[in-house]
């Protein structure tokens, strides 16, 4: 582990940066919001994942259809915007399938009680169906960026915030820049997984004020979630922006760059996330 007073002064003996101090416990100059979330809910998953960088010992599947079926969609979104032929279901489903296999390797999968790999694949086939079927397929105006990488720095006590936006698109008529995230989910979000998730959003468009401010445009937030379930549903939830949250959730990311530094790690039970957490063997014999 890592503590703060090992981390060096610069050549010029001033004081580490912010990412200084990210690369010195993790090896990488920044931070994303994905690192965080996952030091808030398991310190001990954070340090295998981000800090010692360890293979995981399984994968789930529910993590691989989301993967595939958002490599599929982006897929889509790319002929749309280059004008191309849309992809047929089969292209799609080979998409799915070759994301599937690079994210898994050798590493066993684990399944949802009654589910495997067949069940699962025909999920997918369902989902990708349902998306190309609705309204979201022909996204309202220009298509200007997909999987769009983006780096800010929300604090100066803090690493810089990267991460990457899964699609931008530009309404001149309505002068709207929508910033849009795709999200796989058992069920159709509540307002309160709305308002959890929203924060991600919201850092998001702060990465992307740059090209807003360029087109001269309003930045507007939205997550379209399908479901996985046997008939699934497409829904796009818009998300307004809140100072106030987005200053609460600066200050919060302090707290946990602080703790990061204190070295101090220590597992947190919890039965919906262990069950399908990579590094349950280890954690059991954690702290050897």
């Amino acid at each position: 582990m890592i503590a703060l007073q090992q981390l060096p002064s610069t050549n010029n003996g001033a004081a580490p940066t912010p990412n200084d101090i990210a690369k010195m416990i993790t090896g990488r100059p920044h931070q994303s919001h994905s690192e965080t979330r996952t030091y808030l809910s398991c310190k001990l998953k954070w340090y295998y994942q981000y800090v010692e960088r360890a293979i995981p010992e399984s994968i789930s599947a529910a993590l691989l259809l989301g993967i595939g079926v958002h490599a599929a969609i982006e897929l889509y979104y790319q002929r749309l915007m280059a004008s191309e032929p849309l992809p047929e279901q089969d292209e799609l489903l080979h998409v799915f399938d070759s994301a599937w296999a690079e994210q898994a390797g050798d590493t066993p999968v684990i399944y949802s009680r009654g589910q495997d790999h067949d069940s699962t694949r025909e999920l997918a086939v369902n989902m990708l169906a349902a998306f190309q079927e609705s309204e979201h397929s022909k996204p309202i105006g220009q298509i200007i960026g997909l999987e769009e990488s983006f780096k800010t720095q929300l604090h100066p006590d803090l690493p810089d915030l990267v991460g990457r936006v899964d699609m931008i698109t530009y309404n001149e008529s309505a002068n709207e820049l929508l910033i849009t995230d795709f999200k796989t989910s058992r069920s159709v979000w509540t307002p309160g997984q709305s308002r959890d998730q929203a924060t991600q959003l919201m850092l998001y468009a702060k990465g992307c004020e740059q090209i807003a401010r360029d087109l001269g445009a309003e930045i507007a937030l939205q997550f379209i979630v399908v479901t996985k379930t046997k008939q699934p549903k497409i829904e796009a939830i818009r998300v307004e922006i809140d100072p106030d949250q987005i200053e609460r959730c600066t200050q919060a990311l302090l707290g946990v760059f602080q703790s990061m530094q204190t070295g101090i790690i220590y597992p947190a039970p919890d039965p919906m996330s262990c069950s399908t957490c990579g590094y349950r063997q280890r954690c059991k014999k954690w702290p050897s």
